[in-house]
């Protein structure tokens, strides 16, 4: 098999595998936390059904497959100790985008939600308190949009290349193309700034109002912050990336260098790598799932132990 693509240095190699490895099994935990916080709330609290979780939970999965395609792709190059073929470097490169893009898509959702949580606070707890398909239909439109543009560059259009410090991403054929995907990501990138900023002005009413109540400002278990911290620390690491893609598409034609590829590469990477800290201390729910599972978890050893030394 033809391998056009170039090999990392070993060691960046070996950073690439140990944070793709971090993010997988960190986030794969924090779905797992997750979803138990979801089974014992509405267990808790009889009718209510907890929809928007559903969407977190698929974020920090599509996370876990950012890191899972990263860690894989680096381990086979350390291996073979030579650049990917061109197939593997589809594989990796597809994985990457559908679990990226999932992730920009996921979070717009979870900002929308917010939004109408704020909005239309009886409508939203009336959607809370039955069965609905609108999870459903909302994880079937991810994917499709997710698959669509994974799939893309497999086409005539582009194609998946191997960089020398980092792993494969996309690069156009066309000017067309390239100017299509840019102002797309764009527009995304701007429809998520706006709701963040919308939500955080409704937020700030809600506290203002509390504050005229005199009631607590911030409660343990809310998660309008943890919504915001974790969109906008995306966004935020996305926004390099987004702009040297203009800049190469830009009359200037001067497209950034590898090392400084690789560098924004790493930087999209960061709110993958801290998103279960930030859910640890920005949600309570999570934090008192986390700690029942290590009770759990140190009481299952502590009758190990008791059991052999009886």
């Amino acid at each position: 098999m033809e391998e056009r693509n170039v090999s990392p240095p070993k060691f960046l190699s070996i950073i690439w595998l140990v944070l793709g490895l971090s993010i997988c099994i960190s986030n794969i935990f924090t779905s797992y936390m997750l979803w138990l916080s979801k089974i014992s709330r509405e267990k808790s609290e009889l009718g209510r059904k907890i929809h928007g979780l559903w969407n977190v939970i698929c974020i920090n999965l599509a996370f876990s497959l950012v890191g899972l395609s990263l860690f894989v792709s680096m381990a086979l190059l350390l291996a073979r100790n030579a650049g990917l073929s061109d197939p593997s470097c589809d594989l990796f490169g597809f994985l990457h985008s559908f679990g990226f893009n999932f992730a920009v898509i996921g979070i717009l959702i979870g900002l929308v939600e917010k939004a109408y949580q704020f909005f239309k606070p009886f409508e939203y707890h009336a959607y809370i308190k039955g069965k609905s398909n609108i999870p459903l239909v909302v994880f079937g439109c991810c994917m499709v949009y997710s698959l669509f543009l994974a799939i893309i560059p497999l086409t005539r259009l582009g194609k998946y290349h191997q960089l020398k410090y980092a792993t494969c991403v996309v690069s156009w054929d066309g000017d067309t193309a390239t100017w299509v995907t840019a102002i797309f990501s764009l527009t995304l990138f701007s429809v998520n700034v706006a709701f963040i900023v919308l939500d955080l002005w409704l937020s700030l009413k809600v506290y203002a109002n509390r504050k005229r109540m005199n009631v607590s400002l911030l409660r343990p278990r809310e998660t309008s912050v943890f919504t915001l911290v974790t969109s906008s620390l995306f966004l935020i690491c996305w926004f390099p990336y987004l702009i040297a893609m203009l800049i190469s598409v830009s009359a200037l034609n001067e497209p950034a260098g590898e090392a400084g590829i690789a560098v924004m590469f790493g930087v999209t990477l960061v709110p993958f790598f801290v998103s279960p800290v930030i859910n640890y201390v920005l949600n309570g729910r999570y934090q008192e799932e986390c700690k029942k599972f290590c009770g759990s978890v140190d009481n299952f050893f502590m009758s190990k132990i008791t059991s052999s030394e009886t």
